[in-house]
């Protein structure tokens, strides 16, 4: 009884009774290194992007700390930490990140890496590095982006898939977000996953509809698709006019060896873009072998362009291995 009215005390001063905090003691000492380089980030705990000026960010090499910055500059909104990180080699040595939330006084392992460069800049206001805690949201896509004029009501004409930025499938509840970006909602409903035709699929050329996704922490997506309905049950690549489409749909997808193209007439040449934008498979399509190897190429979403005959088609891909 006596030790735990002293230990009580000591945590007492004045009435006031003192707590403990995760506040961490990092500490950093700038003369110690000959390089710098600067990453300019925003916090995100959970989906949730941080706006408290008191939240702090430590850049880590060798978990020794190499930096330590508060989230204190306000820009349009945001709020920014502009860390500089220390080294005493030129560049190559991995940063790793922690957290610090003042409104829960705790502290987490950030998700992202860098490398060290001397005089490197990482991000900016315009488009910051993202000091994440868990891996967000990153796509939604439609297992098709055509519907068969043949297509009947209560038909699944496609399927919504989600990823987050490991490229993990996720799986999502999903809902129509009715607005003016969800014009064509109505034309559909949404079971799970599946988007389900609830009108005759040639009553419109295309149908634009807006899908919101959430996760079970709340965080959530959402994507304006556009889907294409062919002419007399042909659709896909064209250069404006009806008489031009063909039809055309990659599966499975994902994949993660062999995509196949399921189409009525061939397809001259295949393009591969990852998501930077680069040319990373290009190839000539024979006419009894209409499938592509994508068992090379790392994971990621790209875009599959087509060409027949001059004219083009675009659709993603998920390669998930």
């Amino acid at each position: 009884m006596i030790h735990s009215f002293r230990l009580f005390i000591a945590f007492t001063f004045l009435g006031v009774i003192a707590t403990l905090s995760a506040q961490p003691n990092w500490t950093v000492n700038p003369a110690d290194f000959q390089y710098t380089m600067t990453v300019t980030g925003a916090a995100f705990f959970g989906c949730e992007e941080s706006m408290d000026e008191n939240d702090m960010v430590a850049a880590f090499i060798n978990n020794e700390v190499r930096g330590i910055q508060l989230f204190d500059t306000e820009f349009q909104g945001r709020q920014y930490a502009f860390l500089v990180v220390y080294d005493n080699d030129l560049n190559g040595n991995e940063i790793t990140f922690k957290l610090y939330d003042h409104s829960e006084d705790q502290v987490f392992d950030a998700l992202h890496t860098t490398l060290f460069a001397e005089n490197g800049n990482v991000g900016g206001v315009g488009n910051p590095f993202e000091f994440n805690t868990e891996l967000l949201i990153d796509s939604l896509f439609l297992s098709s982006d055509t519907i068969s004029a043949d297509a009947t009501v209560g038909e699944v004409v496609a399927e919504i898939m989600a990823i987050n930025e490991g490229l993990d499938t996720l799986s999502l509840t999903y809902s129509f977000v009715n607005d003016a970006l969800g014009v064509d909602n109505a034309y559909f409903s949404l079971n799970g996953n599946q988007l389900i035709l609830e009108t005759n699929a040639d009553t419109k050329d295309s149908y634009q509809i807006h899908v919101v996704g959430v996760d079970s922490n709340g965080c959530s997506l959402d994507v304006v698709f556009v889907l294409t309905v062919p002419n007399g049950g042909v659709s896909g690549i064209f250069d404006g006019t009806e008489s031009s489409r063909i039809a055309i749909q990659l599966f499975p997808n994902p994949a993660n060896q062999l995509v196949y193209l399921e189409t009525v007439e061939k397809i001259d040449h295949v393009h591969i873009y990852n998501r930077l934008g680069q040319l990373v498979l290009s190839r000539e399509l024979p006419p009894m072998q209409p499938s592509i190897d994508v068992s090379n190429l790392p994971e990621q979403i790209y875009w599959v362009v087509l060409q027949s005959d001059g004219r083009i088609q675009t659709q993603k891909l998920m390669v998930k291995h």
